[in-house]
């Protein structure tokens, strides 16, 4: 038997990795709400406040404080001794328009929707079953045809990773031999 190892396992004692890996949920809900409320796109102006961020997003203040002191705690933004919430390279990867954007995969993956479906991972274990189906009633494509804005999240962090994908596959194949292409399953075509 070969024991596994993370790079971080010589520096950080086994308690607290697994703490943090325990915790890392409250973290990805986190950075969910940055994603979802366009937190990012507010912050491209400059540093904000919670109560500025809260009043231009109509949330709770207080609340939004917390979640942005604990995105702080981990590098997600950063907090000046103003309680000033500024971005950071992690962050401007939530920013809408900027290439190689994951505004629209944070919102899809870490939404309610997938949330809920991890939740019920033990049912799958337990059964077989898919836990997604479990949870909704539905697999997760009939699901997203009939949540409002949910296919539309979708397909566009499918053709943000097809833009992102797509000078890449191009410089590492010729295509020029090939007289028709398909993209089956391709989302919106956007790939091709």
């Amino acid at each position: 038997m070969t024991e596994h190892t993370s790079p971080n396992s010589a520096q950080v004692p086994p308690q607290l990795a697994m703490l943090q890996m325990i915790s890392g949920f409250w973290i990805s809900r986190a950075i969910y709400i940055v994603a979802k409320l366009g937190l990012a796109d507010h912050l491209q102006e400059g540093p904000k406040t919670a109560e500025e961020l809260a009043a231009a997003t109509h949330t709770h203040a207080p609340s939004l404080f917390r979640v942005l002191r604990a995105l702080g705690s981990v590098g997600v933004l950063v907090q000046s001794d103003d309680n000033r919430f500024g971005l950071t390279p992690l962050s401007e990867t939530l920013c809408t328009n900027v290439p190689g954007s994951l505004r629209a995969f944070a919102t899809t993956e870490l939404g309610d929707d997938h949330y809920e479906g991890w939740g019920n991972l033990l049912h799958s274990v337990k059964t077989g079953e898919t836990a997604f189906d479990h949870a909704f009633g539905q697999t997760p494509w009939e699901h997203r045809r009939t949540t409002p804005g949910l296919n539309e999240c979708f397909n566009t962090w499918l053709k943000n990773g097809a833009r992102d994908a797509g000078g890449a596959l191009l410089s590492a194949h010729d295509f020029s031999a090939y007289r028709c292409i398909a993209d089956l399953g391709g989302g919106n075509g956007s790939l091709l």
